[in-house]
Formats: C-alpha cells, sequence, structure tokens
C-alpha cells in the first residue's frame, strides 16, 4: 500500500513538473501587422475644395491620389458617398501606372438639372484595403463643391447701394462700400442680378429673385478682411463672407422696406445680410438697391 502511494506521488510530481515547466516556456509573441503587407497606402492630396467654373469652363476637373508603396501596377476602387447621380460621374475605379506615385480621378459633370450660381457636393472614399488608416497624413476621403457661373451678358446700369447697420458694429473695419455698382443680368434667367464688386473689385454678390418676390443670396466671398487689430497681433488677410439672414424675410424694416425682397414696382432689392469671417461675425447690415432696368 505504501508502495502505492509512493509510486502515485512520483507520478502526480512528474505532471506537474511537466505542467509548470509548459507554462513558463511561453512562445514569442508575434503582433499582428496593423496594415496589410500588400497595401499601398493611398490617399487623396486635399479635402474640402471648393471648385467655381466660369461658364465657358469644361465641365470636368481631377482630384490628385497618391501611394507611397509604388512596386507594380495597382487598381484602387473608389466609392462615392455623396454623390447626385444626375449630376456627377465619377469613375469606379483608377489605375496607378507602375512605378508611379501619383494618378488623377477624372470627374466630370453636367449642368442639366443644375441651378447655375449654386453649390453642388461630392464626396468619394478610398476603398479599406488601399489606405493606411492609422496614418495621421492619409485622407481616405474627399469632400469638396462645385459651382458652376452663369453668363452674365447684359449690362443693366449702375446702382448705387445703400447700406445700413444693425447692432454696435456700424462698419466693416475700415473697408468702405463702394456708392456706385454695376448691376449684371444674365439670359440664363431674368430674375437673376449680381451686383459688381461692391465692396472688393473681383467679389460680386449675386442675388436671385424667387416668384413669390422673395429674394436668395447664397454664401459668398465679399473681400478679405484684416483681423490683426482684433487678434491683437499681425494675422494674413482672411476670407470675409455674405450670406442671407432668413429671419428678416418680410420683415417691415420701415420706409416702405420689406427684409430680403423685391419690389416690382421701383425695382428695389433690399437684402439683410450677415458678413462673417474665421473670427466670427463682423456685423449684419441691410443692403439694397434698385435695378436700373426696372427704375
Amino acid at each position: 500500500m505504501k508502495r502505492i502511494m509512493k509510486n502515485s506521488f512520483i507520478a502526480l510530481s512528474t505532471v506537474l513538473a511537466v505542467g509548470l515547466t509548459a507554462c513558463t516556456e511561453e512562445a514569442d509573441y508575434m503582433p499582428a501587422d496593423l496594415v496589410a503587407s500588400d497595401c499601398i497606402k493611398a490617399s487623396f492630396g486635399t479635402d474640402g475644395n471648393a471648385l467655381i467654373f466660369a461658364s465657358t469652363d469644361e465641365n470636368k476637373f481631377s482630384i490628385p491620389l497618391t501611394r507611397e508603396v509604388t512596386n507594380g501596377e495597382s487598381v484602387v476602387l473608389l466609392n462615392p458617398t455623396h454623390l447626385n447621380s444626375s449630376i456627377f460621374q465619377i469613375p469606379e475605379s483608377v489605375t496607378f501606372a507602375a512605378g508611379a506615385n501619383e494618378t488623377l480621378v477624372d470627374v466630370t459633370f453636367t449642368t442639366e438639372g443644375m441651378e447655375l450660381e449654386e453649390e453642388y457636393t461630392y464626396s468619394i472614399e478610398l476603398e479599406e484595403a488601399a489606405y493606411d488608416p492609422y496614418s495621421e497624413n492619409t485622407v481616405s476621403t474627399t469632400t469638396g463643391t462645385v459651382l458652376k457661373q452663369a453668363n452674365w451678358d447684359k449690362t443693366l446700369g449702375i446702382a448705387q447701394p445703400n447700406f445700413m447697420y444693425f447692432g454696435t458694429q456700424s462698419d466693416l473695419w475700415g473697408r468702405n462700400v463702394r456708392t456706385e455698382c454695376e448691376v449684371l443680368g444674365t439670359s440664363s434667367a431674368t430674375t437673376w442680378y449680381k451686383l459688381a464688386s461692391p465692396i472688393e473689385e473681383g467679389c460680386d454678390i449675386v442675388l436671385k429673385v424667387n416668384e413669390d418676390g422673395t429674394v436668395r443670396v447664397r454664401q459668398q466671398l465679399i473681400y478679405m478682411a484684416d483681423i490683426s487689430n482684433l487678434l491683437g497681433y499681425s494675422y494674413p488677410p482672411t476670407p470675409c463672407y455674405v450670406s442671407l439672414n432668413a429671419s428678416y424675410t418680410g420683415a417691415n424694416l420701415g420706409n416702405g422696406i420689406y427684409g430680403n425682397t423685391y419690389n416690382p414696382e421701383n425695382g428695389l432689392i433690399a437684402v439683410v445680410l450677415d458678413y462673417t469671417c474665421a473670427a466670427g461675425t463682423i456685423t449684419t447690415a441691410l443692403t439694397s438697391f434698385s435695378v436700373p432696368a426696372a427704375q
């Protein structure tokens, strides 16, 4: 009996020893690769492009696409994540030639179904296998806007715009408003008007009169603002934009003027515009002028 117990103890000790040895002899840990070895690490060059096309420009543009791994030819699938298919035509894929680190995504668009002087958004995403999601430099999705300008082929005359500021801010940080501006029209629509360069040359305001007499104004660059004094240190000129303050639509502003409307009797357009830049809202102002051809 003692011999059996002794032999059992020896056997159990042997099993435990083997088990302990196995636990201490761990295999070397090999972490899995975060990115597949065949990933070409592709990336768009930029994101957030706002493209403006003149009426005579061709309806197409190209988006640069780069890759870090240039071995051999490579095909990258493209996924349109935000697309008006009746306007934009985006290819299903693009190809990198062998050894090339850059290619172009060629996008075309049509003006059929597109309202001129309005922005349309597109967004394109790379297939997951083509990019490194852990790199801070990777731009896997690019989103932008396209605006096609109307052909402003009609000179309607000269207007004298009036600016009335709301609130405590009563200027545009030293910028002067011109007392006379040319007003243009377009054959594309008889109730669209362009107030040419009211503050800065080349920065116009496009206004569209609706059937009900209200007026639309999309966000537009109006001038380059100097905000150095506001910030307390030197800062490069920053874009200042105007956009319609819809809360004033139809509001009685006095003297027979109603906000964001067109008066066909005297040709008066009166719009309340917010002036904003990177530093915030500069001011809100009533801008009014009479369309020369309607006077």
